[in-house]
């Protein structure tokens, strides 16, 4: 399994088989990337307003379906292109591991209280 990660608006995953960070960005650039047909796929994303008042007016993207797919952007505009680089780059590496392409999931958003 791999741990993809966004970091300053950049695509990253970090290998656990050789513990690299490897830049998505670079991986394509060096034509490490798999040519191969077209093929769409659709996941539900989940977006958050940042908490950090440094940050207000942030969102934070993440994939329920991709385990370790986040990202974020300075607009939810910015946030949804920003993860979709993410999901690409998660599919692009899980496919090159022989893993298959996870399906999508139904999130279901439940609202719950606890007593402190």
């Amino acid at each position: 399994m791999t741990l993809r990660v966004i970091l300053r608006n950049r695509a990253y995953f970090v290998d656990r088989r050789s513990s690299a960070m490897i830049d998505c960005y670079e991986r394509k650039s060096q034509g490490m990337v798999m040519a191969r047909g077209e093929r769409n796929y659709s996941y539900t994303v989940i977006l958050e307003t940042e908490s950090d008042p440094e940050f207000a007016g942030y969102y934070n993207a993440r994939v329920p379906a991709l385990p370790g797919c986040f990202s974020y952007g300075a607009s939810k505009e910015e946030a949804l292109t920003n993860i979709k680089e993410a999901i690409l780059c998660y599919l692009e590496d899980t496919e090159s591991h022989g893993e298959s392409v996870p399906q999508d999931i139904s999130a279901c958003l439940e609202r719950v209280k606890v007593a402190l």
